[in-house]
């Protein structure tokens, strides 16, 4: 059985299958691709075709107030992400609410049909947790939007990336303290493709994050509670690529830094799909 469900930006999750808020008449799951063409002699040639992100619509019939109102409060804490796993795995892509049409409670029907469309800004996407190097390297494993974290230390040959797309997808890379001027490079098949650098000091109980989605790029601290303590965008080396986008099937990526102590390293993979 298929499920669907919304995160905010706070991380709350909106189940859009419960019995008071449940999404009928589900459509735009599938993909749209627009193309331009040439006619040469007889024939069409295609010159240029982009993926079209069509609006996910439906309606919910909201059996009360209550739940209408948890709606609105929720989607009003931006961005979105509206998650659906149609089978064994969830995807995920962004979102915003560009409509939510309500008609009032009937006595007769005791609940209010509710148009909505959430509009998509970006192609599907799997979340998918690098392996340490000699892992499972036939399956890259898919987690739920909350996922556990992969630690590897600096004497690991480094970190697997499996990305079973067929476009680059960007890395999100963190790398906990204690640390100092931490290095990466990206590797496939021997050779390295991208690197990053940057020149500070990450302390016991905080992070180095590396963001490389296009709606967020981001190289900043944090604590290991996610909470932000500042940014480290002017510290990186701007002699190399910094964000990393794992080319499609298998790179590794190799971690270094100045100080004496193992380093710990997370990364998140994004690969992306046409459709679902």
């Amino acid at each position: 059985m298929r499920e669907i469900k919304l995160v905010n930006n706070e991380g709350e999750e909106f189940d859009l299958t419960r019995p008071d808020a449940c999404l009928q008449d589900i459509s735009g799951i599938g993909m749209e691709i627009e193309f331009e063409t040439v006619r040469i002699g007889q024939c069409d040639v295609v010159v240029d075709e982009q993926p079209q992100y069509n609006p996910v619509s439906g309606m919910i019939p909201f059996m009360d107030m209550e739940p209408y109102t948890e709606f609105l409060q929720f989607i009003a804490k931006r961005p979105i992400t509206l998650a659906y796993k149609p089978k064994n795995a969830w995807y995920f892509t962004s979102v915003r609410v560009s409509v939510v049409e309500k008609e009032e409670i009937t006595p007769v029907d005791e609940y209010a049909e509710t148009d909505v469309d959430f509009y998509r800004l970006g192609p599907w996407y799997s979340t998918l947790r690098a392996e340490p190097y000699g892992g499972d390297t036939q399956r890259p494993k898919r987690y739920d939007y909350t996922y556990p974290y992969c630690y590897v230390d600096s004497t690991a040959p480094g970190i697997l990336i499996g990305n079973p797309g067929k476009q680059q997808s960007p890395c999100t890379i963190e790398i906990f303290g204690p640390a100092v001027n931490p290095k990466w490079a990206l590797m496939q098949k021997g050779t390295e493709i991208a690197s990053g650098a940057v020149t500070t000091e990450i302390k016991e109980g905080q992070k180095l994050v590396v963001r490389s989605e296009a709606d967020r790029l981001e190289i900043a601290i944090y604590t290991t509670e996610n909470e932000w303590v500042e940014d480290a965008y002017q510290q990186s080396d701007f002699s190399t690529a910094r964000f990393i986008y794992a080319p499609p099937g298998e790179s590794t990526l190799k971690f270094s830094h100045e100080g004496s102590q193992e380093m710990n390293v997370s990364v998140e993979v994004r690969a992306y799909y046409e459709a679902v």
